[in-house]
């Protein structure tokens, strides 16, 4: 698996822990627990979305350079 892979599985992974809490918070209310549970969830997804497409640009650059 490609670095590029790795991270996109990755990113995917995180997305799909998103949804889940923003399906928990959305049946469960506005408890802080929760709404912490998301934010925090937000924000590591948040920085995996910029480190796959940094590695997608890394990678793309690099077939740019053999051409």
């Amino acid at each position: 698996m490609s670095k590029l892979e790795t991270k996109r599985a990755n990113f995917k992974n995180a997305v799909d822990r998103l949804r889940e809490a923003v399906v928990e918070f959305q049946q469960e209310g506005a408890s802080d627990v929760v709404r912490d549970g998301l934010i925090q969830r937000f924000e590591f997804t948040y920085e995996l979305s910029w480190k796959t497409t940094k590695a997608y640009l890394d990678e793309f650059e690099m077939l740019l350079e053999k051409l």
